[in-house]
């Protein structure tokens, strides 16, 4: 008899750890996910002008929409706050990004230098971008070391206003 117990005892306890480790991986696999990215770029409008810009990208790579509500820059030191950005005409916020899609907005520099004078900040103080869902939760991406570098140095040429 003790032995068709402890055989019982220990399938059924083999069998819940599987299960366990199962729906623990597909919930890994499938919860709510955005890979946040900023890089550099030009818009060339109909007269033919150029615009710097800079591009924002939240990619969802899982099945689970996600719901965002802002975006913008982090700061290395969390007391300097966050650079909010609005988001571009035709785009309302909050925005769903459904499964295996992205979300692209772009801001000028000018835009964000004047933010960062105002507030008495340079790029450097910069680390990353984020974008904000409606639950709460922030997803962040870094800016790279070559795109700061440009940020500086455009920075120092631009005109204070």
């Amino acid at each position: 008899m003790p032995d068709i117990f402890w055989a019982a005892f220990g399938g059924g306890l083999g069998g819940g750890l599987a299960l366990i480790l199962v729906e623990r991986y597909r919930w890994f696999t499938n919860r709510p996910l955005l890979i946040c990215k900023v890089y550099p770029g030009f818009t060339l409008d109909q007269l033919g002008e150029v615009s710097r810009h800079i591009f924002f990208e939240a990619v969802n790579p899982h099945d689970k929409p996600v719901v965002v509500s802002s975006f913008g820059f982090y700061f290395k030191k969390k007391e300097y706050g966050t650079v909010l950005l609005n988001p571009e005409a035709g785009c309302l916020m909050p925005h769903e990004i459904e499964s295996q899609r992205s979300l692209v907005q772009k801001s000028t520099q000018e835009a964000l230098f004047k933010a960062l004078r105002k507030a008495g900040r340079s790029p450097r103080d910069l680390q990353g971008v984020f974008f904000s869902s409606v639950t709460g939760r922030r997803y962040k991406g870094k800016i790279s070391k070559h795109f700061r570098a440009k940020l500086c140095e455009a920075f120092v040429e631009a005109p204070s206003t």
